[in-house]
């Protein structure tokens, strides 16, 4: 089983944490308990959920059966975890799941897993460059510093820089930084509403780049081009904003 969950040093003052077969139990379920939504047996089994039983329990722990249902028991009364029982298993919820493997840790785990499996398979690797690893993870905080935008356009911003994440084509700083410059002049020659209305279109048209014409879709179509930043254009490029392509 691979990843891992965080576990803070609040823990050793918990209520439990002297009881060793209460402690141990629990620290099973965190380490077994699912970290997404899974299908099984025609059931769906949460995150932060796992079918087990009893004798299931007490193989993984080394615990008595016995041990099991008092350690069980504990942990119900105060609410640490919750028990759901059928004839076939138990369906034991850690309740506060997240507060021991948020869902950016599970990202960061299979990074650091894959990491450690490429190392071990090709030996040491040289890291990546610096300037360009500062350049693919802007600061979301950052990029609008000095940008006089409402809240519903940064919004839709971060809805169109997300669209792009999926695509796998993210921004690096100059081409953030054209873009919003883009939006700006958008902005001022056609108005918000316009450059929104443009934004949500392109997305839900699946287009590359951000069609600036649905800005103008109110008074005229400027022959219908697409226009996005040099960074996902040809490197040949000579000027930074290139038509992609035209709408049919």
């Amino acid at each position: 089983m691979n990843g891992w969950v965080k576990l803070h040093r609040q823990f050793l003052k918990w209520e439990w944490y002297d009881d060793i077969n209460a402690s141990r139990l629990f620290l099973h379920l965190i380490l077994t308990a699912n970290h997404k939504n899974k299908k099984w047996q025609g059931i769906t089994i949460k995150r932060g959920q796992l079918a087990t039983s009893l004798s299931s329990l007490s193989k993984g722990t080394k615990l008595t059966v016995k041990q099991i249902r008092t350690a069980l028991t504990k942990l119900k009364t105060t609410n640490e975890v919750a028990v759901k029982t059928t004839s076939r298993y138990s369906l034991i919820t850690v309740v506060n799941y997240s507060l021991y493997q948020s869902i950016d840790d599970i990202g960061a785990s299979k990074g650091a897993s894959t990491q450690t499996n490429e190392g071990q398979a090709k030996g040491k690797q040289r890291a990546t460059n610096k300037k360009d690893k500062k350049d693919k993870n802007v600061k979301k905080e950052e990029i609008y510093i000095g940008r006089d935008f409402s809240s519903e356009i940064i919004s839709h911003i971060d809805d169109w820089l997300a669209y792009k994440d999926e695509k796998r084509q993210s921004y690096k700083s100059t081409g953030l930084k054209s873009l919003l410059t883009q939006i700006e002049n958008n902005i001022t020659a056609h108005g918000e509403k316009a450059v929104i209305h443009a934004i949500t279109e392109s997305m839900a048209s699946n287009y590359q780049g951000i069609v600036w014409d649905k800005a103008k879709h109110f008074g005229g179509n400027r022959n219908g081009r697409i226009y996005e930043s040099d960074e996902h254009t040809s490197k040949d490029s000579k000027s930074e904003w290139e038509p992609l392509g035209t709408i049919l």
